[in-house]
């Protein structure tokens, strides 16, 4: 076939050849089929142009030959290749296999090592645990120690011959070690709290015979003198056996023990010598004053109880004061010092006021005002040393003594001025010279309480009972007086209250410790005034004769049921109504009926009033009941206007002028 493009078109291939192979065929129509702008065919067309020179037919016809050929060097090319790529393979493999069997035994000495690795993990944590356990209970004996056992210092220091600072604060904590091992001895093993008990026992008794001993010993030396040089340790040494309740009671009894010695010496120096260079003067100097000569006596031991008091509390300042028993055990202390420095101190002060009060310098007032002055230092003393004190309790007896002493005085001129019935009763109806005496005593002891330092609930309390006893023995004397005189009922009224006048100006005005006697004789006074008024109105209207008709009147009035008139009663005529009437109207017109001369002996001008004022107004009712009793139409008087020529207000206006 020509390919030649001058040539002309040729025949096709039915034409040309008449019977075609059937494979050719077939690859003739896939040839036509075929892609041929494929990328890969292109290439495969390519390569196959390779295959031969020239195209000839002789090419054409080798060309099959020449393919396998090419085909077989190819694959002699590719046997050549792969055999040294087998050849590599085979060394890969056979390192492959190396490598596992290098594999093989490295996993079984990991296995081997983990197997190891892991019981040497466990020992580790076991020693690491057990490491931890040891730190732990180490750290533990270490505080245990340091808690319950002194230190080499603090074994020295609590040995030491000296009393020091250090030697205090060792004992401090050998007391703290002491006391923690208590927490020891509660647990199920109670060895280590007894073992430590038992160590520390002995030591601490050694250094509480140390410090008694060394208390003693600075006791004796300075607490006698009057101003004590205290050392600076010896509270803390006080303070250090406050566990030891005998020893710190012996202690403290040995304090009060010289400090009595020293104050009774003071004491009596003060009585006797007075101070320095002569200042201040002997209190003695002052014994023909009472008043002065107790206070002064009172002030000084005040000043010294105080001071005391002070001196202990400073002493004892350090023992613990946290729990209220702590507290009151503390204040036990401080009173069992000051009980005992006092206790010879007040037999020189009692027999002194027991001279004082048998004195007859002392009167009824001076007792009162020491009785006072006994209630007040017995008050401060109780504040400062408590109120079981033996100088509490000794102030409390001399008060006692010096009320009993008033109360004595004032019985005794109560006694002689209800026994002296004098000729000025019978005469003037006044009180009389002892009573009088009696009444300034009164007022001169309410000035007495009035200037007392107490708030006034505290002098009711303790002056109220000392008043009503006095009331009491006044009300006696002037009954006493009044019936001796052999007065008559008016008299005694007047005289009475005159007396009880006097009273009650005694304890003008009321205060609050005074009110109840105050009230009492008060009372009193306006019952004899409403007495007097009655007498005298009675004895008027007697004297006039309206006395019984007032009397009829009244009870015919108080009649419920009236069988007849008033004007038919006895003694109710008509004829006996107007004599009683003109009776008293010439009474009334008569100045001298109502001048009323007995009412001139009250004393008081205001009390006359008084008096005349309510004689005049029970006239006035008398009168009034009498003339509207007669005036009633039921009465049964005809005229009634020619028996009362006057009516109640005109007698009111006449008794008034």
């Amino acid at each position: 076939m020509s390919l030649d493009p001058g040539v002309g078109p040729s025949p096709s291939l039915d034409d040309s050849i008449p019977q075609i192979n059937p494979t050719l065929k077939k690859k003739v129509q896939k040839l036509i089929e075929s892609n041929i702008n494929d990328e890969e065919y292109i290439l495969s067309l390519r390569d196959l142009s390779t295959a031969y020179g020239e195209n000839t037919l002789s090419s054409r016809w080798h060309l099959r030959d020449g393919l396998e050929r090419r085909i077989l060097s190819s694959t002699d090319n590719l046997l050549a290749t792969f055999s040294s790529v087998e050849s590599l393979l085979e060394s890969v493999q056979h390192d492959v296999e190396a490598i596992k069997s290098s594999c093989l035994a490295m996993d079984s000495r990991l296995q081997e090592t983990e197997r190891l690795s892991g019981r040497l993990i466990q020992q580790a944590e076991t020693m690491f645990k057990s490491e931890r356990d040891q730190r732990v209970y180490q750290e533990v004996s270490r505080e245990l120690l340091e808690r319950f056992q002194l230190s080499a210092e603090e074994h020295r220091n609590l040995q030491s011959a000296e009393m020091t600072a250090t030697f205090f604060d060792a004992l401090k904590r050998a007391q703290k070690i002491q006391l923690d091992c208590q927490s020891l001895l509660r647990l199920p093993d109670t060895r280590l709290g007894k073992e430590v008990s038992v160590s520390l026992g002995d030591l601490l008794e050694a250094a509480y015979r140390k410090i008694y001993k060394w208390i003693q010993e600075e006791l004796q030396r300075c607490f006698e003198l009057d101003s004590p040089d205290v050392h600076p340790l010896l509270a803390e040494a006080l303070a250090a056996l406050q566990d030891r309740a005998v020893l710190l009671s012996s202690c403290l009894e040995e304090i009060g023990l010289l400090r009595n010695r020293s104050l009774v010496r003071s004491f009596i120096d003060a009585l006797t010598r007075g101070g320095p260079n002569g200042v201040p003067k002997p209190i003695e100097i002052h014994a023909s004053d009472p008043r002065r000569y107790i206070g002064d006596m009172a002030a000084w031991l005040h000043q010294a109880l105080a001071s005391e008091q002070e001196l202990a509390t400073s002493l004892l300042r350090f023992l613990r004061q946290d729990e209220p028993e702590e507290k009151a055990r503390l204040s036990s202390y401080i009173q069992l010092i000051l009980n005992e420095s006092f206790k010879d101190v007040c037999r020189p002060f009692r027999i002194r006021v027991d001279q004082v009060l048998s004195s007859p310098l002392v009167a009824a007032v001076t007792a009162f005002y020491l009785s006072n002055t006994f209630l007040f230092y017995s008050s401060r003393f109780a504040e400062l040393a408590g109120r079981s004190s033996p100088i509490v309790l000794l102030s409390n007896q001399c008060r006692r003594d010096a009320i009993s002493a008033f109360q004595n005085h004032f019985s005794a001129l109560t006694e002689r001025a209800r026994l002296s019935a004098t000729s000025n009763v019978i005469q003037d109806l006044s009180p009389n010279r002892e009573l009088l005496e009696v009444f300034q005593i009164l007022h001169d002891i309410v000035a007495i309480c009035a200037q007392s330092l107490f708030s006034d609930s505290e002098r009711v309390t303790e002056f109220s009972p000392v008043f009503e006893a006095c009331v009491t023995l006044i009300l006696d004397a002037v009954k006493g007086n009044s019936n001796s005189s052999k007065l008559t009922r008016l008299e005694e009224a007047i005289y009475s209250a005159n007396c009880f006048h006097q009273a009650v100006l005694a304890l003008a005005p009321p205060q609050p410790f005074s009110q109840s006697s105050f009230e009492l004789l008060d009372s009193c006074l306006k019952v004899h005034v409403d007495t007097v008024a009655q007498e005298q109105v009675a004895s008027i209207l007697r004297s006039c004769g309206m006395a019984p008709k007032l009397a009829l009147v009244m009870h015919f009035q108080s009649l419920q049921v009236r069988q007849q008139k008033l004007s038919e009663v006895p003694g109710m005529d008509t004829g006996s109504i107007q004599s009683m009437f003109r009776s008293f109207e010439t009474s009334l017109l008569d100045l001298g009926t109502f001048n009323l001369p007995l009412l001139s002996k009250i004393d008081s001008a205001v009390l006359r009033s008084t008096a005349r004022a309510s004689v005049g107004k029970m006239i006035e009712e008398a009168y009034a009941t009498i003339y509207h009793a007669i005036f009633d139409p039921n009465s049964g008087y005809s005229q009634p206007e020619t028996m009362a020529r006057y009516k109640p207000d005109q007698v009111a206006g006449m008794i008034e002028l």
